[in-house]
């Protein structure tokens, strides 16, 4: 046995103090008006919390996912999924901390009482809808790329064949020009 277990065993766990992570101590800045929370917990079920995490989503037009410990990689997973499924969220991720103090009991009356301080990391992730002008404009990837957005919802679709032929031939006729 280690030192510590030695030491230990003179104490009963007392209570626990951490700070609550809510939707008035999101630490992000500049967040949108209305949004919705949520928070991941270790009672959470990431297959069944993404259709409704999506609904809210579409119905707020943003929503802010937290958690902390051991569920950060379920908030990052949940923020993945919805981004998989719609192609059209902006995402802005905030790692932070959060204070555990716990309390230990002597159990002898000559020991004092203990205070054991951790930082526990969090992770909040916002995910907002982007408006539609900005659905609209055909990056500069797509068009370099030869693909263009479909009418409609959002998806990219291939170039025809004897167009991406013509713009082969104009390339090349470009190359030969600064070449010459």
């Amino acid at each position: 046995t280690s030192t510590r277990d030695l030491e230990m065993e003179h104490y009963c766990k007392g209570r626990n103090e951490e700070e609550e992570l809510t939707k008035d101590n999101i630490p992000m800045k500049d967040l949108p008006s209305q949004f919705s929370w949520l928070e991941v917990t270790g009672s959470t079920r990431v297959r069944s919390d993404v259709g409704n995490m999506a609904r809210l989503l579409r119905e707020e037009g943003a929503i802010v996912v937290g958690g902390s410990g051991p569920n950060t990689e379920k908030v990052v997973t949940l923020a993945e999924i919805i981004k998989r499924r719609n192609k059209h969220v902006h995402q802005v991720t905030k790692v932070g901390e959060k204070t555990v103090r716990e309390f230990w009991d002597p159990k002898t009356e000559e020991l004092d009482p203990l205070v054991v301080t951790r930082l526990v990391p969090t992770v909040h992730i916002l995910l907002v809808m982007r408006r539609e002008d900005e659905q609209k404009q055909a990056g500069f990837l797509d068009v370099l790329w030869g693909e263009e957005k479909k009418a409609g919802n959002g998806r990219k679709r291939k170039v025809k064949k004897s167009v991406k032929k013509e713009e082969d031939k104009l390339v090349k006729d470009v190359t030969k020009i600064n070449l010459s």
